[in-house]
């Protein structure tokens, strides 16, 4: 195979190991960044960050976009958030701008993020909103099917007064034992246990 069917490929695949696999070959074989690049990605995707800073240390040219957005978001996770925020910065991708959103909300400026995050359809978007009290649109901007997001619906259900949304919400989120710990001592929703 050359370097465009092994990306082709591993686009397709589904399983980590395998995609990894295919990423890291297009990589070693053919000396291609975009493999390193896109093995970095799906690593931090799937909350391999070893494995991440592994592949992004093999880039050899380090003045891409992709690259740029991956060490940030290797940095974030590291809680290194001034590299993580001037390595967004470099980064002409709206992923780039998504995640330095993410600082924006670790750093109280939740107005900044829900700007940035407008239109991204992802559940930090959601959260922004929340955090701005733009319940409407937090509501629209979840979309996951998942205990997360099962949360942010919750509180956004607690902070509209209605209840029987809480109860329904809760139920999902109860399937993830951190998560429901959690709420049970989340004052968001002390009117609901009452």
């Amino acid at each position: 195979m050359d370097v465009e069917a092994l990306l082709y490929t591993a686009a397709l695949v589904k399983e980590y190991d395998t995609k990894a696999m295919l990423y890291k070959k297009a990589g070693d074989k053919f000396k291609c960044d975009r493999g390193y690049n896109n093995l970095a990605a799906v690593a931090l995707a799937n909350d391999k960050l070893g494995d991440a800073k592994a592949a992004l240390a093999k880039v050899s040219d380090r003045t891409s976009a992709f690259y740029y957005n991956n060490a940030g978001v290797v940095a974030l996770r590291d809680k290194d958030y001034k590299t993580a925020a001037d390595m967004f910065a470099k980064s002409s991708l709206n992923e780039a701008k998504y995640n330095s959103a993410i600082l924006d909300i670790l750093n109280g400026k939740y107005a900044e993020a829900a700007n940035k995050l407008a239109g991204s359809k992802n559940d930090n978007e959601g959260l922004a909103y929340i955090l701005t009290n733009q319940l409407d649109k937090a509501s629209a901007a979840i979309t996951c099917k998942c205990p997360h997001a099962a949360y942010m619906k919750a509180v956004i259900a607690a902070r509209q007064g209605n209840m029987s949304e809480v109860a329904k919400q809760l139920e999902v989120v109860y399937k993830d034992e951190a998560l429901k710990a959690r709420s049970q001592n989340d004052i968001e929703f002390a009117k609901f246990r009452e």
